[in-house]
């Protein structure tokens, strides 16, 4: 039970693990020494977050006396990293950070790695706190190589979600995207862990009668867990949907369930369903047009609970028959609508429907409304992630293919070559001199001639072709299938058409620019594709050394 309420207390579930640590206070089970030390710390990070720091600092002092009986070595780091939180809550930081400090060095000194990769990631939730983000990526990222050589699934949870949220805080998004992906995985491999190994370590803790009465109670609360993290761990919004539509039975009887995600700009929702395996949509439908729950629902941010359809619905809704209601659902008797809500703001509706009557009870509204809030998570992770998927796939001046895009797809075609045969070959593009177009006429002017160039390059080059932006006035260009005579009959051709174009600067002048350009076909001794770049790059550079505003081939050097 003990090994339950610690595990509730790393999921930062607090008041399931009180619910637990209550349970052995009441049964008077006998807990000494070490298992004193454990039930202690577990208490206090739980007074920390839902509770009283006063209270907090008693079960501390506790096990400072229980130090005296018993040797400290394995115990103290936690307690001190415990102790720095309670005074990182009462906002006594200098103090705060002196036990983390005490804290981290104890760990080294007793070489516990789980217990110092913990310290720096509560240390970081300080250094957050207080706006000092630069030290909280410091001490994050000192953490996440001890917690990937010992697999410390939690800190390595904690540690790429605070970094996803200050990343996307600074907008940095190709980093933001980046821990987010690895927090996703992360977190399906934490919960296939802790699901095995928590139950086995309940199987072979108690007798039958409790271990069964547990792993009911277990059961009830994991399978909504799983699901959520089910939901969570997807970042499509149409496959949150799947999930939530193919699992919400496990939990509750259901005919119909869907969606409705609400525009509050336009005051409409569109409603999302499942049939046979197909998303489906109906809207977008104006809330307040005609008389509905969903209208309802988001217009008092109130759930809905119905037992029974043609006696219950004049309480909310302003009609005289079931006839006048606009979505014709007399065929379901029993309903439930509640709104999603995020950062205090509705996005939606979700709703469960049943064709008997008296299906539901207030505890299906509860495990609906706790399913909501995973959805309105997961969404809003799904928009974020495809708003940075969006920039970091393409270059937001230009819209050419970003760096870490042209560079993967080049390694794709790369590995192709190196199945296939395939022949692939690249060229490196670079604008002559364009430092002194930016000083001369200004930046504003320099980005127009920039996008100017890219739309030469995009419109000369082939379908089945490949343009990125490598850098600030550079170019990536990938010809998959391609010898080295087509690619630099190509590029000889976007070079003449960039030079021969006039550029009108101010002033009425007219201006043009050139471009160098370095091409190299791939071939077998080749280790990878960054290699491959670099010998482009040398070509490159040659072709400026020679003359500017030509192509040369890493052949021909």
């Amino acid at each position: 039970m003990l090994n339950l309420g610690i595990g509730y207390t790393q999921l930062d579930d607090f008041k399931k693990a009180k619910e637990i640590l209550n349970y052995i206070k009441v049964r008077d089970f006998e807990l000494v020494g070490e298992s004193k030390i454990t039930f202690a710390q577990c208490l206090a990070e739980i007074e920390i977050n839902i509770g009283d720091t006063d209270k907090a600092l008693d079960e501390i002092n506790k096990i400072y006396e229980i130090f005296k009986e018993i040797n400290e070595e394995f115990y103290i780091s936690e307690t001190k990293k415990i102790e720095a939180m309670i005074y990182c809550k009462l906002g006594d930081y200098e103090k705060a950070n002196k036990l983390f400090k005490e804290a981290y060095d104890l760990a080294i000194k007793f070489n516990q790695s789980f217990e110092l990769c913990n310290a720096l990631v509560k240390w970081s939730d300080m250094f957050i706190k207080i706006g000092e983000t630069d030290k909280a990526i410091e001490k994050i990222k000192e953490s996440i190589p001890i917690a990937e050589e010992y697999e410390f699934y939690q800190p390595l949870r904690f540690s790429y979600h605070k970094l996803y949220s200050i990343y996307k805080e600074r907008n940095s998004l190709a980093e933001a995207l980046f821990y987010l992906e690895k927090y996703t995985n992360i977190d399906k491999k934490l919960y296939n862990f802790q699901n095995s190994q928590w139950m086995a370590k309940l199987d072979a803790s108690h007798n039958e009668r409790e271990a069964n009465l547990y792993k009911i109670l277990y059961d009830k609360t994991e399978l909504l867990s799983s699901i959520g993290k089910k939901i969570i761990s997807t970042l499509d919004e149409n496959n949150i949907l799947k999930i939530i539509s193919n699992e919400i039975h496990k939990l509750m009887k259901r005919d119909s369930f869907s969606i409705a995600l609400y525009d509050e700009n336009k005051n409409e929702v569109m409603y999302k369903y499942v049939d046979d395996g197909k998303i489906n949509l109906k809207g977008p439908v104006k809330i307040n047009e005609g008389n509905n729950f969903t209208g309802y629902c988001i217009n008092h941010r109130k759930d809905i609970l119905i037992q029974n359809f043609d006696s219950e619905f004049k309480k909310y809704l302003n009609i005289n028959s079931v006839e006048e209601y606009p979505d014709k659902i007399g065929k379901y008797s029993s309903l439930m609508y509640t709104p999603m809500i995020l950062k205090d703001k509705i996005i939606g509706i979700m709703t469960v429907q049943a064709k008997d009557s008296n299906v539901y009870t207030q505890n299906d509204m509860n495990t609906l409304k706790v399913l909501s809030n995973y959805v309105s998570i997961a969404l809003d992770n799904a928009n974020s992630y495809k708003k940075m998927e969006s920039i970091a796939i393409y270059d937001n001046l230009t819209g050419l293919l970003s760096r870490r895009e042209i560079l993967k797809i080049g390694s794709a075609a790369f590995s192709q070559f190196r199945d296939t045969g395939q022949n692939v070959t690249i060229a490196m593009v670079d604008i002559d001199k364009f430092k002194n177009v930016n000083d001369t006429y200004g930046h504003v002017e320099g980005d127009r001639i920039l996008r100017a160039i890219t739309e030469a390059i995009t419109k000369n080059i082939r379908k089945a072709d490949f343009a990125g932006r490598y850098g600030g006035d550079e170019f990536l260009l990938v010809f998959p299938n391609t010898k080295i005579d087509k690619a630099k009959s190509i590029a000889e051709r976007v070079r003449k058409l960039i030079f021969n174009k006039k550029h009108l600067v101010e002033k009425g002048e007219r201006i043009s620019v050139s471009v160098s350009i370095g091409v190299y076909e791939v071939e077998l001794e080749d280790e990878d594709f960054v290699s491959c770049v670099k010998k482009a790059d040398v070509a490159l550079y040659q072709a400026k050394s020679i003359s500017r505003n030509c192509v040369v081939s890493y052949s021909e050097i």
